[in-house]
This record gives C-alpha cells, sequence and structure tokens, in this order.
C-alpha cells in the first residue's frame, strides 16, 4: 500500500508539472522582464492590474469582482437557524468555494489534473478567505443572535470563480469584502411572548428598516505578492507569473493598516526582514483597493443599473456608476 501511494503522489507530482501551459522561452523571458522592472502586460512590479465591480441589484450581496482578467461573482444569503450548543449566542458564517471547470485551461488538460486543480484550489481560496475574515474577528458574530440558545442568523458565503488567471485569493477575498459589506439582512423584532416577526418597511415608533446590514468591526483585504529566485517581490501576479515564479505570500491587512494575516504559500523562504518590507507593501496596495471598493458601494447607491455578468467575446457595457478603474 505505501508503494502505492507513492506512485499516486508522483502521479500527481507529473499531472501538475503537465498543467504548465508556459513554453520555457516564455519562462525565461517573464523572468527576465520581472528583473528589468517592466512586466509583460506593460506593469510594474508592485502594480495591481484593473479592479471592476459590479453589484446586484436583485438581491443585497450579490458582488462580481474582476481583477485583470480573473473573475470572482460572490453572492450572500441568510436564514434563521438553531445555534450550536456551545456558541448558543453566536451567529453561524459558512463559506463554500465553486470553482467552474472552465475557469482556467489547466483543467482542460486531463480529467486527473482537472480534479487535483480544482481540490488544490477550492481548498486554498476558501480557507485564507476564511480565515483572514473569522480570525481576525471582522465580522460581529453575537450580533447574529436573536434569542440566546434558540434563534441565530446563519450567513452563507458562496464563492463562484468563473475565470483564473492568477491571483485568485486577492480577488475572492476583495468581492467577498464587497458582498459582506452590501449585504443586508431582514430586521427581526422579538416580542413579550418569544415570537419573532419581520420588520416592515417604515413601521414601528422609531419607523425602522426592513433590512438592516451585518455588524463589522473592521474591512480586511490581501495582497498577494510573488517571489523571485532572489527574493524580489512582485505585486498581483497573473497565471503566466505564477506559473514561473518561486513562491507567493499572501497578507492580510486592514483599513488601520493593522496585519490580520500572513499566508506563505510554499517556495522560496524568507527572513523576517522580508516579510516585513512585504507587509509594507501590502499596506500600501490594500489602502488603495479599500478606496476602490467603497467607491464602488458609494456609486452603487441610488443606481438601477443591473448587475452586468462580463462573457468572453460580447463588449461590455462602461458606465460611471457600479464601475472601479485600475489602481
Amino acid at each position: 500500500r505505501e508503494s502505492e501511494s507513492q506512485r499516486e503522489r508522483e502521479k500527481e507530482k507529473e499531472m501538475k508539472e503537465k498543467d504548465t501551459v508556459v513554453s520555457v522561452n516564455e519562462r525565461d523571458f517573464i523572468i527576465a522582464s520581472i528583473r528589468d522592472g517592466v512586466r509583460t502586460d506593460g506593469r510594474g512590479r508592485d502594480d495591481f492590474r484593473k479592479v471592476r465591480l459590479r453589484f446586484g441589484r436583485a438581491q443585497y450581496g450579490e458582488v462580481h469582482v474582476r481583477l485583470g482578467r480573473t473573475q470572482v461573482f460572490v453572492s450572500i444569503s441568510s436564514e434563521v437557524v438553531v445555534p450550536s450548543e456551545d456558541r448558543g449566542s453566536e451567529g453561524l458564517f459558512l463559506f463554500k468555494t465553486h470553482i467552474h471547470p472552465m475557469a482556467s485551461e489547466a483543467v482542460l488538460l486531463t480529467s486527473r489534473s482537472n480534479h487535483f486543480y480544482l481540490r488544490e484550489k477550492t481548498v486554498e481560496v476558501g480557507r485564507i478567505v476564511e480565515r483572514c475574515l473569522r480570525e481576525s474577528h471582522a465580522i460581529d458574530n453575537e450580533s447574529l443572535c436573536i434569542i440566546s440558545g434558540e434563534k441565530v442568523w446563519r450567513i452563507e458565503v458562496d464563492i463562484h470563480v468563473i475565470d483564473d488567471d492568477g491571483n485568485l485569493i486577492d480577488c475572492s477575498m476583495m468581492a467577498c469584502t464587497a458582498a459582506l459589506i452590501h449585504f443586508r439582512k431582514r430586521n427581526i423584532i422579538v416580542k413579550g411572548d418569544g415570537e419573532c416577526h419581520y420588520v416592515e418597511e417604515g413601521t414601528g415608533p422609531n419607523r425602522e428598516p426592513a433590512y438592516v446590514p451585518l455588524s463589522i468591526h473592521h474591512v480586511p483585504l490581501t495582497a498577494t505578492l510573488g517571489l523571485t529566485k532572489d527574493g524580489t517581490f512582485v505585486v498581483d501576479p497573473s497565471n503566466a507569473e505564477e506559473q514561473v515564479l518561486e513562491g507567493r505570500i499572501t497578507i492580510a491587512v486592514n483599513a488601520q493598516r493593522q496585519v490580520c494575516g500572513v499566508h506563505k504559500l510554499g517556495g522560496t523562504p524568507l527572513r523576517a526582514d522580508d516579510v516585513v518590507n512585504g507587509a509594507h507593501i501590502a499596506a500600501q496596495k490594500v489602502e488603495a483597493l479599500l478606496k476602490r471598493v467603497h467607491e464602488g458601494l458609494a456609486a452603487n447607491e441610488g443606481s438601477d443599473t443591473p448587475l452586468e455578468m462580463w462573457t468572453n467575446g460580447e463588449q461590455q457595457q462602461e458606465s460611471v456608476k457600479g464601475r472601479v478603474e485600475s489602481i
């Protein structure tokens, strides 16, 4: 059995190597361009790709984010459930990641590499996004409690990867954060008999709204830095760059420039001072990303433009509202 499992791991490693779609000449060219400070798409080493956000009008918590050609759609739903026995006064948060089989050309090579790619990417994206939001206590779970020990809100975040052209983590994190800010849950009041009732718009002595936002303590975002052999950082690596770089490090930072998490995704080792320098770069980039997210949210308020999905080969309609330009 041990020999069979070893051969199985070797086959998986071989499948991963076959998933590389960058030729040797392309690899050398990309590395040389990074060394010279000008990347193949015209960006500098510290530049993000264009960022666009579209918010749904039919339902709160629907956000479509495009980072270059990487596209992620996030939808949030909620329902009233019974809490867990050990945490009866806290609501529940669930994160689910779905990667479409057509999201990347790497999954089209063989059925086995398809399964390995989807499994690896799904676990990686889901865990990092969940850890950054949950372990940094960005969301107030106790505010989701309706009746302690009996009824709480369960918030389910579904991450749908439409197109993976590199840096899927930052795009997913941006979409989740924007969706959580945009989301509204039904406003519930508890009467003296213990019954829960949905609030109608403008009713009650205080003319309470029918939908209320989530209680969010702070807003973290991530910045992923690619690593070369000599330790040079490359911000927002594309799919081709991810295949030739020696590793990645993802740093989560909030608006107060507090580091909420660091995830080293294998590759070349880093010294402590390199991690600190990377955190400074991430803080600058996250500050710009947060500004774009808030601009998109502000532009979406009062706009009747529906959520427009991008499709390949179809000309995209451009509008001032709901669109965020490049950083």
